[in-house]
This record gives structure tokens, C-alpha cells and sequence, in this order.
């Protein structure tokens, strides 16, 4: 029973802690789960033991070593699946992840114990003393679960953070199962042959490979994650771009339709000036029609197009918009297309921002296009209270909704103009918000 504890207890404490580390949401648990999770493990461990029985009977030599790991992994495996909800791939590279955790744990704990055992003066030193040999072994296995908890904490606020990128990865799962086999096939078939079981520099060496296999497994799933996070983001983009051109499309359609309409009325109200109305209605009619006439002239259609749009929004909550532009060069570096979504996030971010300030009277945008040393230079400014930070020339902010709204705006705006090799800046000073962006001018 105390080789039972020693072996199966132990790795089964670890590969549960260490699923717990790895497990993306713990709260998304099946019904009951705490009576799954027991009636689960309880049954798990009897399989383990009558199998661990088995493997006693025919001497524990590499196949039943092989075979009762294997049966672990699987009966963790299925307990995770009946606690958690998650789907069996998910299961298993969580698990496996854990399982290359407690392997470097493992063979860490082994180097420093063959270390501590090669050193003669040490081990002099304990012989002489009345200290039982038999509680090294429960020295080392404390090691090793103190060293499975360090390392899980390292990597677990990364697994977490990215888990969503990745966890129905079929590369992940790929690797999970390729690390099944390499170390637990191919370890135990080595360190259970005679001839390597006494060579300790032999062993000291396998431990090594495996300690460098396992993390060389943890980075090809971390690579995995961010190749799916920048897949993720891409497609993200893609549709974050194509519905603000479906939104541009609409709001032009919109307007021109709203024109007609109002020179309809104007033409209305000409014929009926002295008729019907009083000088009231006529008033209050040609303010409302004067709202809805916003003109913009910057010698550029497409940055016309935006700023007309926006209009609406900008009278609505009475936003100034001061504009300096020559329009014409932003023709000579990008598309309409290009335009379109470049203006339209940058006028998006600061409407989000001034409609945060309750003083009407600092609720103000202003635009500079030009010419600068033949480069195109474009300079947005506008009044923000926002907790705002800008770190490594990206905007942080601590309010949730606008992690969100100027996550994919700012990126956008980035992306656009890298595209065209020119820069962007972003700058808070005091309580302004200034977006700078430099793009050469094709000749």
C-alpha cells in the first residue's frame, strides 16, 4: 500500500492539481459536480489499484509500468469530462499539459535527489545519524509536488489568458498525444530496461531529454496559441473592417435619401411660405432641416463621405468638429476602402471618449492633414476623461467597454497604416488625446 500511495496517490494529486491550474473557466462545471467529481476519482483510483495489483503480479516491469500510467491518464481524462463541460480534446491537452508539468517536476526532483545521493559527505552524514532512509523518499515526493506547483503557477496565468485561441486546436491535441507517446512510451521502456535502471549517469541524461522534451512540447502549444490568436484576430479584423464599410455604405445611402427628402420639403415650404405656416413652424423647420445639411469640403469624397455620416452624431450630442485638411494626398498613399475605415475608427474613438464628458463646451474634434517634408502627416486631437495609459505605443485602459470598442478600432488604424510602412503614435497629455500618423507620400 505504501508503493501504491508513493506512485499512484502522488501522481494523481498532481495531474488534478495541475488541471486545476490549466482549466480555462472553473466555473463551467456540469450539474452536481462535486458529487461527479468524487464519485469519478473514487472510481478512478480503484481501477489504478487493480491495476497497480496487476502490474505487482507480473513484477512491474516496463509494459505493466506503461499500461498503469496509461490507465491513469485515461481515468483523469474521463473524470475531467463528467466534472467539467468540456469536450474530450479539451480534456486531453489539459491533461497533458499537466502531465508535462508533473514529468519536469518529476525528473527535477530526481536530479537533485541523485545529486543529494552522490554527494558522500551528505550521505555519510545521514547514515550516522539515527535518520530512517525511508523518509527521503517522502522529502523528494514533496520536492516534486512544491516544484509542480511553482511551475504550474508560471504558466498557468498565460495558459488561461490565451486557452480560448487554442483549446479545440487539432495541433494541440496532435501534440498532446505525441507527448503520450514519446514519454511515457518511450521513458518507461528506457528506465524500466535492467541495464539503464543501474546506470545513473545514463538515467541522469534521459531525465534530462525528457525535461527538455516536455517544455519543448509546452512551447509548441504555447507557439499553437498565438499562431490561432493571430488567426483569430485576423478574421476578427476582416469582419471588424468589412462592417464598417457596410456601415459607411448604408449611412451614405441613407443621407442621400434624407437630401432628397429635405429638398423636397425646402421646396414645400417655399411654395406654402405664406399660406400655411407661421414663422415659428418656418424656424423651427429650417433648423431641423439645417441639421441634416452638414456639408464638409476637405478636396476629398471618401473623408467627405465619413465626416457627413458622422454628422448626425456630431449635432446630436453637440460636437465641434474643427478640420484642416487637404484631402487630395490621402488619394496618393491609400484606397477608398482604406479611407473609409481609417477615418471612421478614428472619429469612433473620439466620439466614445468626449461623450464621457458632461461639458458640452469641451466635447471638440480636431483634424490636421497635411504635407510634411513629403510625407503625409494626419494629427487627431480631442478632451478625454478616460483612465487611459498608453504603454509600448498601445492604448490600455481600466474601463471594460472600452477594452473592447478600441481594441479592434486602434488596431485597425495601426495595421492600415503599417501597411503603407509609416508610423503611429499615441499620446495623452493632461487631459487631451492625440493621434499622430506619418506615412510617406508615393511619388
Amino acid at each position: 500500500m505504501e508503493l501504491y500511495s508513493t506512485i499512484v496517490l502522488h501522481f494523481f494529486i498532481q495531474m488534478i492539481t495541475g488541471s486545476l491550474f490549466f482549466t480555462y473557466n472553473l466555473k463551467n462545471v456540469r450539474k452536481f459536480w462535486y458529487l461527479r467529481a468524487i464519485l469519478s476519482i473514487g472510481i478512478s483510483l480503484v481501477i489504478s489499484y487493480l491495476f497497480f495489483l496487476l502490474a505487482q503480479k507480473y513484477n512491474w516491469n516496463y509494459l505493466t509500468n506503461l499500461v498503469i500510467y496509461l490507465v491513469m491518464f485515461i481515468c483523469l481524462t474521463v473524470s475531467y469530462i463528467f466534472t467539467f463541460n468540456y469536450k474530450i480534446k479539451e480534456a486531453i491537452i489539459v491533461l497533458t499539459i499537466s502531465y508535462c508539468v508533473q514529468h519536469i517536476s518529476y525528473q527535477l526532483s530526481f536530479l537533485l535527489a541523485e545529486s543529494w545521493i552522490l554527494n558522500t559527505r551528505i550521505i555519510n552524514i545521514i547514515l550516522a545519524s539515527s535518520f530512517p532512509l525511508i523518509y527521503l523518499n517522502y522529502i523528494f515526493l514533496g520536492l516534486q509536488f512544491i516544484l509542480n506547483l511553482e511551475i504550474s503557477l508560471i504558466l498557468q496565468r498565460f495558459f488561461k489568458k490565451n486557452y480560448k485561441y487554442s483549446i479545440s486546436s487539432q495541433m494541440s491535441l496532435g501534440f498532446s498525444i505525441f507527448t503520450l507517446l514519446v514519454v511515457i512510451v518511450l521513458y518507461t521502456y528506457v528506465l524500466k530496461s535492467p541495464v539503464i535502471y543501474f546506470d545513473v549517469i545514463l538515467r541522469v541524461v534521459i531525465s534530462i531529454f525528457c525535461i527538455i522534451f516536455c517544455i519543448f512540447i509546452i512551447m509548441l502549444i504555447i507557439g499553437t496559441f498565438a499562431s490561432n490568436k493571430r488567426r483569430d484576430d485576423a478574421l476578427k479584423m476582416n469582419m471588424f473592417y468589412k462592417d464598417i464599410l457596410n456601415q459607411y455604405h448604408t449611412s451614405k445611402e441613407a443621407v442621400e435619401f434624407i437630401n432628397i427628402k429635405i429638398h423636397d420639403l425646402k421646396k414645400i415650404m417655399n411654395d406654402n411660405k405664406n399660406k400655411m405656416m407661421s414663422e415659428d413652424d418656418i424656424d423651427s423647420i429650417t433648423k431641423a432641416i439645417s441639421l441634416y445639411e452638414e456639408s464638409y469640403d476637405t478636396n476629398n469624397d471618401f473623408l467627405n463621405g465619413v465626416l457627413t455620416s458622422k454628422a448626425i452624431i456630431f449635432n446630436k450630442y453637440d460636437i465641434k468638429v474643427s478640420i484642416m485638411a487637404d484631402g487630395e494626398l490621402l488619394n496618393k498613399v491609400f484606397n477608398e476602402n482604406e479611407i473609409i475605415s481609417l477615418f471612421t475608427n478614428i472619429f469612433d474613438n473620439a466620439i466614445e471618449a468626449l461623450l464621457n464628458i458632461e461639458d458640452k463646451n469641451k466635447r471638440y474634434i480636431n483634424l490636421i492633414i497635411k504635407n510634411k517634408a513629403n510625407f503625409l502627416y494626419i494629427e487627431e486631437s480631442n478632451p478625454t476623461i478616460n483612465d487611459v495609459s498608453i504603454v509600448n505605443n498601445s492604448i490600455l485602459t481600466t474601463k471594460l467597454e472600452n477594452k473592447s470598442n478600441h481594441g479592434y478600432g486602434t488596431k485597425s488604424i495601426v495595421l492600415t497604416i503599417k501597411k503603407h510602412n509609416g508610423k503611429v503614435k499615441f499620446e495623452k497629455i493632461d487631459d487631451h488625446f492625440y493621434l499622430k500618423i506619418i506615412v510617406p507620400i508615393d511619388k
